[in-house]
């Protein structure tokens, strides 16, 4: 079916890029995937330009008052933490203290809520960086797949057929 100027997906009815423009940064894989399950050719979708990567690489930048408050904390008290509500009943962890891993020093960043994500980073800047990347992962995760501690997306028990932990 063709709607202004784009053929859309009657799979999904979600506009299929023809020129090569990319709708965001991470959206445009699932375009391909949407596109070639609903028998379209995929050869339209081009990859991200190197200053989209790079714009989008920026996003995650530490902001300086960011830095600055948790960089007065790790001087402080040798540990930063703070827990938010990003949903209702819904609270997110994060932590950024000083550490050492393989004899190096180093800052633990550890970011919780239904996972965890944990990584050593060698400078603060790259660890509020990563901080940063863990809450969107931890976001964009739950709202693409649901709880991890769920069966599935939409369902909390396991199916007939699936193997339980037990």
């Amino acid at each position: 079916m063709i709607q202004a100027g784009r053929r859309t997906s009657s799979l999904h009815n979600q506009p299929l890029l023809w020129t090569g423009r990319v709708a965001a940064m991470c959206n445009f894989v699932s375009v391909a995937t949407r596109a070639s399950r609903a028998g379209h050719r995929t050869s339209f979708v081009m990859w991200p330009t190197p200053e989209k990567i790079e714009a989008y690489y920026e996003s995650f930048r530490p902001d300086p008052h960011r830095l600055a408050t948790v960089k007065a904390a790790i001087a402080r008290d040798g540990r930063w933490e703070e827990r938010f509500e990003w949903r209702i009943s819904t609270d997110l962890l994060s932590v950024i203290e000083r550490s050492e891993i393989n004899g190096q020093k180093a800052f633990r960043v550890a970011v919780e809520c239904d996972c965890k994500f944990e990584c050593y980073c060698p400078t603060l800047e790259r660890a509020v960086q990563f901080e940063n990347i863990f809450i969107h992962l931890t976001m964009d995760l739950f709202y693409q797949f649901g709880w991890a501690g769920c069966a599935a997306k939409d369902r909390r028990q396991p199916s007939e057929g699936e193997t339980p932990a037990t």
